[in-house]
């Protein structure tokens, strides 16, 4: 069986009409969240520094770069776009095979679509794909890929950026098989960039180079040799010891991996996120943080290995810091993008509190659970246990809660009116007729 045949006429033979009312609101939820994590982080000196690159490079006015009114490549938007929109590491997470899908997915389906001028149904349906196959292509991995530093996003990422613009840009079977082997040639990414500028790079560069590699394959560059389930195949192999081929076909088309997707509360890694929902659930009963002699928390030996350091010189390593993303909810009662700023990072009531924080692995656990334990000065001791954490498909976010993250994101970034407009238009998705009016309200007017 050539798996990746199979895997392309999904992405050709997949329409809307196949796609049920759940799986259309999950990725209209996906379009909220990109656009005010991505929007929100236009000021970063990241965005800023690739806004520059860009317009010192490249003369070209294709597709836009969100929160500016600026055009460059429809290249270079997905770039930035995909950049911009992992920079909070804010945005929407599959954590059983621990990608973020949309930070390369939707760059790459809005650079193109802005240019083609499709229909938010298109949008939707290339979304759906796009999502899938890299889902699938994560599960045919599992898990000991990602432990052993491998970033997940950017290799899964470009897949998905491949799949979702090649619907886009309508290609046929052959094309989209092309444009997979070419995002498997162009593949990698490691963790070791966690914690700096280098994250969101991984992202940007996944959705450029999936569009890159579904425009050239449109163009007539053409490769026929299966990468994905050939036993002599390197690719696969090379990121994964157990690797599943048959994940990535099994009941395509039938069973889809949208409704699996997790959203953000707080916006540190996602890893986290179980600690800082037990620390606020305790947080309410114990009189202050000032009070407070010892927190103990047990989590799964990886959400350890990865967010276990103490120290963090700025906001964007404190978002992979375990003891400063709990200490700073413990102190501030939020974890939301306003508090991981450089003021509460090196705030003396929040270092106080990560020295009093130790992190224990517990192999039993899985990496949705914690286990927190505060002890008081005077011996009290206050504990909880997170089975899931908030925002995921088991505890999941509502619209509304998606919708409220969205407009405190673009707040100081937009009008409040532009916004009401852009959630609106995003919430009837399926209605637009015109990308390039969505892509408009993006741009209108920035703060």
């Amino acid at each position: 069986m050539n798996i990746t045949k199979e895997l392309s006429r999904f992405v050709t033979d997949t329409g809307f009409e196949d796609l049920q009312a759940d799986l259309i609101d999950a990725v209209k939820k996906a379009f909220l969240d990109f656009v005010g994590v991505t929007i929100a982080a236009r000021k970063d000196p990241v965005a800023l520094a690739f806004l520059a690159y860009v317009r010192r490079t490249d003369g070209a006015e294709e597709a836009s770069i969100l929160g500016y009114d600026a055009k460059t490549s429809m290249l270079n938007a997905a770039l930035v776009n995909g950049v911009m929109s992992h920079i909070l590491d804010y945005d929407d997470a599959h954590s059983v095979v621990r990608t973020h899908p949309s930070s390369p997915l939707i760059p790459a389906i809005l650079a193109a679509g802005e240019h083609e001028d499709v229909t938010g149904k298109e949008l939707i349906t290339a979304y759906a794909v796009g999502y899938e196959v890299s889902v699938r292509l994560g599960y045919a991995f599992g898990k000991k890929w990602y432990e052993k530093g491998w970033h997940a996003t950017p290799v899964l990422g470009r897949f998905g950026a491949a799949a979702g613009a090649s619907k886009i840009l309508h290609l046929n079977p052959k094309q989209v098989f092309t444009a997979f082997v070419l995002s498997a040639m162009q593949a990698g990414g490691t963790r070791d960039v966690f914690g700096t500028m280098g994250k969101p790079f991984n992202s940007g560069k996944a959705s450029m180079d999936g569009l890159f590699s579904a425009l050239l394959a449109r163009e007539g560059f053409l490769i026929e040799r299966d990468i994905l389930s050939r036993e002599d195949s390197y690719f696969p192999h090379l990121f994964s010891e157990e690797f599943e081929p048959r994940y990535l076909t099994e009941d395509v088309g039938y069973r889809f991996h949208l409704l699996e997707t997790s959203f953000k509360p707080h916006a540190a890694c996602l890893l986290i996120h179980p600690a800082i929902d037990g620390v606020l659930a305790l947080r309410d009963k114990i009189p202050g943080p000032e009070y407070v002699d010892r927190i103990n928390i047990e989590v799964a030996p990886l959400a350890l290995k990865v967010t276990g350091t103490r120290t963090a010189e700025d906001p964007l390593q404190a978002k992979f810091s375990m003891p400063i993303s709990c200490a700073i909810a413990l102190v501030y009662g939020r974890a939301t993008e306003s508090f991981f700023s450089q003021s509460t990072v090196s705030d003396p009531s929040v270092t106080r509190i990560a020295e009093r924080i130790e992190i224990l692995p517990n192999e039993k656990m899985t990496e949705d659970e914690a286990s927190i334990s505060i002890l008081l000065k005077n011996g009290e001791i206050f504990c909880t246990r997170i089975t899931h954490p908030r925002g995921s498909p088991e505890n999941p976010m509502t619209l509304r809660e998606i919708v409220h993250k969205t407009e405190d994101l673009l707040s100081g970034h937009m009008k409040e009116e532009t916004i009401r407009r852009l959630i609106d238009t995003l919430l009837h998705l399926e209605d637009l007729k015109s990308t390039v009016e969505l892509i408009r309200i993006c741009c209108e007017n920035p703060c």
